[in-house]
């Protein structure tokens, strides 16, 4: 696994569990797609199946589901929350930084617990090019 940061997107793993999520609602993967909280209501099924199909990617993408339910306040079933929580966990001692990769997933664990539908949640997050822009800059 390549990782960049401790945020809960912060490693390829997720990345290519978020490829996964789009292929559903979208049919392929697209960078400059912006997640709603229709998409994800209308195909929250086909998602949920395609999830359990992959057993190899299904924490990382419950996780990613989780982050993106919170981001969209999407109204989905109080199950589909609960396996979003269930997988909110990681081999910690894999992380350059164990502590602060638990706060993230802490955190994410928290705000799904309180979702509620509606509510749009921000979940932290550094993606793979602001990190090397912050390493270049120095900002």
């Amino acid at each position: 696994m390549g990782a960049w940061s401790e945020t809960i997107m912060g490693n390829d793993s997720i990345l290519d569990a978020e490829a996964g999520l789009q292929a559903v609602i979208n049919g392929e993967y697209d960078c400059e797609y912006v997640y709603n909280r229709k998409d994800i209501e209308q195909n929250i099924d086909l998602i949920v199946k395609d999830i359990d199909d992959d057993r190899y990617y299904q924490r990382y993408a419950y996780q990613c589901l989780g982050v993106k339910i919170l981001e969209t306040g999407a109204d989905v079933d109080k199950r589909i929350i609960d396996k979003c929580i269930e997988f909110c966990y990681d081999d910690y001692d894999n992380w350059s930084n164990p502590n602060k990769r638990k706060f993230f997933m802490e955190d994410l664990k928290e705000k799904l617990e309180n979702h509620e539908p509606g509510k749009i949640q921000k979940v932290a997050s550094e993606g793979l090019f602001e990190k090397i822009y912050k390493g270049l800059t120095g900002e």
